[in-house]
Formats: C-alpha cells, sequence, structure tokens
C-alpha cells in the first residue's frame, strides 16, 4: 500500500479565501504510483488524486484520521503525467462536504466531489 504522506509535495497555499483554498502539488517521476500504470507512459492514476485530496483535506483541517466517507462524483478529463504541476483549488460547501478542482496549464484536469466521515 502506497502511503501518499510519503510522497506528495503540497505547497503551502497560494490562496486563503473564507470559503476556498488554492495549493499546488508538484508530480514527481519517482511516485510510486507510476509504478506498472503504464510502462513506457506514465499516467498518474485516478486513486492518486483521491489520496492527494485526502492528503490536502488533512492539512486544512489538522485532521490526520481524516476518512472519506462518499464520493458524489469524479471528474478525470486530462492525463496526469510525471513533471506537471496541479493546482488544486480546495472548496468548502459545509462541514462534511467538500470540492476539489484540480488544474494544469490552466487546463482543467479533474474534479472531485466527497462527503468526509467525522
Amino acid at each position: 500500500m502506497i502511503n501518499p504522506e510519503k510522497y506528495f509535495a503540497i505547497k503551502e497555499e497560494i490562496l486563503t479565501t473564507p470559503d476556498k483554498n488554492i495549493y499546488s502539488c508538484n508530480i514527481a517521476a519517482d511516485l510510486p504510483y507510476f509504478d506498472g500504470h503504464f510502462p513506457g507512459f506514465p499516467i498518474l492514476p485516478a486513486v492518486a488524486l483521491i489520496d492527494l485530496a485526502r492528503e490536502i483535506l488533512k492539512k486544512i483541517l489538522h485532521n490526520e484520521n481524516l476518512q472519506i466517507a462518499k464520493l458524489k462524483t469524479a471528474k478525470f478529463r486530462k492525463n496526469i503525467v510525471p513533471g506537471d504541476t496541479l493546482f488544486i483549488e480546495v472548496k468548502y460547501i459545509d462541514d462534511a462536504n467538500w470540492e476539489l478542482y484540480f488544474k494544469s496549464d490552466e487546463a482543467k484536469v479533474s474534479t472531485i466531489k466527497l462527503t468526509l466521515r467525522h
């Protein structure tokens, strides 16, 4: 099992407002998520983005034991490859519900809407 805390280099907030935070994360070529996914053409798997979303929310909420109760929607629009820099907009909906928007080079990469378990 991959421990995402060890591998994602989440940069501190770029922007903070009462209902929105923006973070950045460089996608390193040596992430274990790329092992076998796919040889010769590495693509970050969807589970890695969900792990990244959880890591960012743990940071915002100062809760190391945070768990995702439900993925409401997860849309993946563009492949994420080693060397990409992601900008992640985190939007607070209510205590349990959050939306995360992933962008790279001004293009939407993914949208994840989830519910947390408290």
